[in-house]
C-alpha cells in the first residue's frame, strides 16, 4: 500500500496526464513521514561517520543544525556529505556575526551562552487572519495568543520587548483593535505562567456547523452539555477556484420521467445513463432518502429508467447549481424531488431566471409539464 502511494502519483495539467517518476507528492500526508525515514536511514547508515565528527547534530525534517570544531573544514565536510547519496544534496549556511537562523529562530552566540529571537524572512509580508474576516472570533484571538506564547517560550529576555512590539505592529496591519491585542497578551501570560495541570475536556459528541458569527455564542452552552462545537468554513477562495476551474468533463442537468407524468430533476458530472443507474440501485437497495426510491414505492405507474432526458449541458459549477434549483422550483408541483436544490432562491429570481433560461421552451422540447410552483 505504501509503495502504491509513493510510486503511483499521477496528475493532470490541462488536457495531459503525467506520472511523477521521482520524489514524493507535495501535500500528501505520507510524504513527510517517508522523507523523514529516508533521512534517518541516511544519517544512521550512509553518513554516520561524518556526523560522529561533529560536536552537535540536530535535524528537523530537512533542516539541520550542527556545531563543529573551529579547525574543521566545513566546505570539505559538505563535499563529502554530498557524495554519500546521488539524490541528496546539502547546502551550507554558516553563522554571520555570531548569528545563525534555524527554523523560525535566530540563534545568537554570546560569550557564555546562546540567546534567541524570532526569525522572519525578508519576504514575510506580516499578514495573518484579518480582524474583519469571516472567521470565528476565537480563531482570530488564538492566532495572536500563539505569537505571544512563542515569544514567551523561546525569545531571550533581552529581545522580548522588541518582539512584543513586532507582534503589535503585525496585528495592527491586520486591523486588530487594541483591546483584542491586550486580551491576547494577558491570556498568553496566564497560559505561560500557569503551573496547575491542564484540565482535559472529553466531549461526548462533536457538532459541526457552517460558520456564522451568531453561532459562536453556542459554544459555551454546548460545552456544558458535553458537546464540542466546530465550524466549517464554506465559500473559501480555494473552494471557489477548484470548483469553478475549467474541466474536461461535460456536466448535465437531466430528468427521469415516470408514467404518472411526474419526473425527477438532477445534475451530474457522470454520463447521464450511469447516474440513472445509480438512482435505480437506490431503489433496489431501498435507500430511504432517495427521491426516486420514495416515488417508486408510492406510485404504481413505474419510472421510465431507460429513457433519461438530458435537459442542458452546464460545466460551470455555480451556474449548474442555480439552473438546477430554479428548474426544480419552476416545476415543483410536477416533479418528485425531495428538495428544491442546493441554492436559495426567491420568487423574483425564479421569474427572471425562467425567462432567461427559457424554461418553457426547454420543458416543451422534452415533454415535461410546465406547471409552475407557488412556493
Amino acid at each position: 500500500m505504501i509503495r502504491m502511494c509513493i510510486v503511483g502519483t499521477c496528475f493532470q495539467f490541462e488536457d495531459n496526464f503525467y506520472k511523477q517518476i521521482f520524489g514524493l507528492q507535495m501535500g500528501a500526508k505520507l510524504s513527510p513521514i517517508v522523507a523523514n525515514l529516508a533521512l534517518e536511514i541516511f544519517e544512521t547508515e550512509s553518513a554516520a561517520d561524518i556526523i560522529q565528527r561533529s560536536i552537535f547534530w540536530m535535524r528537523y525534517m530537512d533542516d539541520i543544525l550542527s556545531v563543529w570544531k573551529e579547525d574543521e573544514d566545513l566546505e570539505a565536510v559538505l563535499k563529502e556529505l554530498n557524495t554519500r547519496h546521488n539524490s541528496l544534496k546539502f547546502t551550507l549556511e554558516e553563522e554571520e556575526e555570531n548569528q545563525l537562523s534555524f527554523l523560525d529562530l535566530s540563534i545568537i552566540r554570546c560569550d557564555s551562552c546562546l540567546e534567541f529571537k524570532i526569525f522572519r524572512k525578508p519576504s514575510n509580508n506580516l499578514l495573518t487572519i484579518n480582524y474583519f474576516s469571516s472567521h470565528e472570533p476565537q480563531i482570530k484571538l488564538s492566532g495572536i495568543i500563539s505569537m505571544y506564547l512563542r515569544a514567551l517560550k523561546f525569545v531571550s529576555p533581552k529581545y522580548m520587548e522588541e518582539e512584543f512590539k513586532m507582534i503589535e505592529s503585525i496585528v495592527k496591519i491586520n486591523d486588530c483593535p487594541d483591546h483584542i491585542v491586550n486580551l491576547a497578551r494577558d491570556k498568553a501570560n496566564i497560559i505561560f505562567h500557569k503551573t496547575l495541570p491542564r484540565t482535559i475536556y472529553n466531549p461526548t459528541m462533536t457538532l459541526c456547523l457552517p460558520f456564522a458569527p451568531c453561532l459562536s455564542k453556542l459554544s459555551g452552552p454546548l460545552h456544558l452539555m458535553g458537546i464540542k462545537l466546530v465550524f466549517k468554513y464554506n465559500n473559501t477562495l480555494l473552494d471557489r477556484l477548484c470548483r469553478n476551474s475549467p474541466c474536461s468533463y461535460e456536466a448535465n442537468i437531466y430528468a427521469i420521467k415516470c408514467n404518472c407524468n411526474k419526473f425527477y430533476i438532477g445534475q451530474t458530472t457522470l454520463e447521464v445513463t450511469k447516474r440513472v443507474s445509480q438512482h435505480y440501485s437506490y431503489v433496489i437497495k431501498n435507500v430511504h432518502n432517495s427521491a426516486c426510491n420514495q416515488h417508486y414505492r408510492e406510485c404504481n405507474m413505474g419510472i421510465i429508467w431507460n429513457q433519461p432526458l438530458t435537459i442542458s449541458h452546464i460545466n460551470d459549477y455555480f451556474s449548474r447549481n442555480m439552473f438546477e434549483t430554479l428548474l426544480i422550483k419552476y416545476t415543483w408541483e410536477n416533479n418528485f424531488n425531495l428538495s428544491v436544490g442546493p441554492v436559495a432562491s426567491d420568487k423574483l429570481l425564479l421569474h427572471i431566471a425562467s425567462v432567461d433560461y427559457k424554461f418553457g421552451e426547454l420543458l416543451d422540447k422534452h415533454g415535461l409539464s410546465q406547471t409552475r410552483s407557488n412556493t
